[in-house]
């Protein structure tokens, strides 16, 4: 019995003791405190990844310019002069427009096949439009998309209908980049030949003169009657205001989309804009871009035509743009409006700033 209460007593002392396990919840106003902390980490570390993410946009939208601004000097090398901002049958504003800088540099971006998709029959007979429908190589060479033609930091490509011109409503790819077809007075355009000056280098009212064309404009075809005052293609020693400092290329978007660029779509202000003194050559949605003033005013000029041959781009203050001599530069939207203009022009005579006289000459 003794022996019995021992080894019972014994066992006793083996059984381990029960823990007590005392671990304090967070509470309501600590959580929320961590919530609190954490979001103010995600909001000032979220804008620096942005920011990251959009210079990494930027730079490669840049590099793309590079590599047009190169392309166009590959065709000057072999060619001896830059390729057609665009070619067409005439002067009038519903000429059919055929070729023009964006197609023609696609072999020197390794694009020779998507170029050939696509044969206007320039050099004779009635060639064909690029819009005309029912030919199923020339519906694949308007709706497909070219990588080095888009910027990623623009709107997502789309198919549309361009707004204007005889686009028989077909479909075209959007794109990111223009030419820069010549400085202009909110009424010229070196890109649809409306309202030129004359070449024998007379000034209109608004100083404008033949000078003031860029380094890709339109032309008339060879095999059709060709304007008193013809626009030819140019070359480098064209180039009198400096390589580094006249324009070649830039970006162009726009919210309203059948105002975007498209690159195979030549007709005028889809794939050429022009430079002008004034603060609508940088805008982003057509819809809203301010219509012009007639001869005086805010906007002298003819209806929208400024609106139509805007620039613009989806960085933050600025867009890309790649000049003559293929260097590129970030231009601010606040730049001097006058000095952005100068860019414009191949042959300015350094007179951008100069208004001159109705019989003045250069």
């Amino acid at each position: 019995m003794a022996s019995s209460k021992l080894i019972r007593e014994g066992l006793l002392c083996f059984k381990r003791k029960p823990r007590h396990n005392h671990r304090r919840a967070f509470t309501l106003v600590e959580l929320l405190v961590v919530i609190a902390i954490i979001g103010v980490l995600v909001g000032l570390l979220l804008p620096a990844v942005q920011a990251a993410r959009e210079a990494a946009r930027r730079a490669e939208c840049t590099n793309k310019l590079r590599q047009i601004a190169l392309a166009m000097h590959l065709y000057h090398d072999s060619h001896e002069t830059f390729p057609p901002g665009a070619q067409r049958d005439g002067t009038g504003i519903q000429s059919n427009y055929f070729s023009g800088w964006t197609r023609e540099v696609l072999p020197y971006m390794e694009s020779t096949q998507l170029r050939e998709l696509y044969r206007p029959a320039m050099s004779s007979g009635t060639p064909l439009s690029v819009s005309a429908p029912g030919d199923p190589s020339l519906q694949q060479f308007r709706e497909t998309f070219i990588g080095t033609y888009n910027c990623p930091s623009d709107i997502e490509p789309a198919l549309v209908v361009p707004a204007s011109g005889p686009t028989n409503g077909q479909l075209f790819a959007t794109s990111s980049y223009v030419a820069n077809a010549g400085r202009g007075d909110g009424s010229l355009t070196w890109y649809l030949y409306e309202d030129l000056p004359s070449s024998s280098g007379a000034f209109k009212t608004t100083g404008a003169h033949w000078g003031w064309r860029g380094p890709l404009h339109v032309e008339v075809a060879p095999q059709f009657p060709q304007p008193a005052d013809r626009l030819t293609r140019e070359s480098m020693r064209n180039i009198a205001d400096g390589t580094t400092q006249t324009l070649l290329l830039a970006e162009s978007s726009n919210e309203y989309e059948p105002r975007r660029p498209f690159w195979a779509w030549t007709w005028g202000n889809y794939i050429m804009a022009q430079p002008i003194a004034q603060d609508r050559v940088f805008d982003g949605n057509y819809l809203e871009c301010p219509n012009s003033t007639g001869t005086s005013g805010a906007y002298p000029g003819s209806g929208k035509r400024a609106c139509m041959s805007a620039f613009w781009a989806m960085h933050p203050g600025g867009m890309n743009g790649a000049m003559c001599d293929a260097s590129a530069r970030y231009i601010s939207f606040d730049i001097d409006l006058l000095a952005f203009a100068a860019m414009g022009s191949i042959d300015a005579a350094d007179d951008e700033n100069w208004v001159a006289p109705k019989s003045g000459r250069f």
